[in-house]
């Protein structure tokens, strides 16, 4: 099997904001209740190799979720989405123009 160590969990009691770290590949979220409005704000890691995929995953769901580029990057379509409990949004980075793009 292969074990992923490239992940951040966040278990938040509320809305939050973070950005990821360098070496993550998957973002966690696991609120501890369910909210009606909760949002959360992430902004993508930085220092990024071409090819490189994001997952944003979420045990309930985040009816803001918006994912922002790391500074000297884009994200095609940036803006405001919707996790349903138990989906994902995934972001690629393509790194001869500097975007991330939403694939999932």
């Amino acid at each position: 099997g292969m074990v992923d160590s490239g992940y951040q969990y966040y278990a938040p009691t509320g809305n939050l904001t973070f950005t990821a770290n360098t070496n993550v590949s998957r973002v966690i979220l696991d609120p501890t209740t369910p909210t009606v409005s909760l949002w959360a704000n992430i902004t993508l890691p930085a220092a990024n190799v071409d090819a490189k995929i994001v997952t944003i995953s979420t045990t309930q769901t985040v009816q803001f979720l918006y994912v922002r580029p790391n500074v000297g990057s884009q994200i095609v379509n940036e803006g405001n989405i919707t996790l349903s409990a138990g989906s994902k949004a995934e972001y690629f980075y393509h790194a001869v123009e500097g975007k991330w793009y939403k694939i999932g």
